[in-house]
């Protein structure tokens, strides 16, 4: 699903602001 993907993707983008 597309929604999925998009999840996917803010939750990378969160997991890259924590790290930095």
């Amino acid at each position: 699903m597309l929604l999925c993907r998009i999840l996917d993707f803010l939750t990378l983008i969160q997991s890259s602001f924590k790290m930095e």
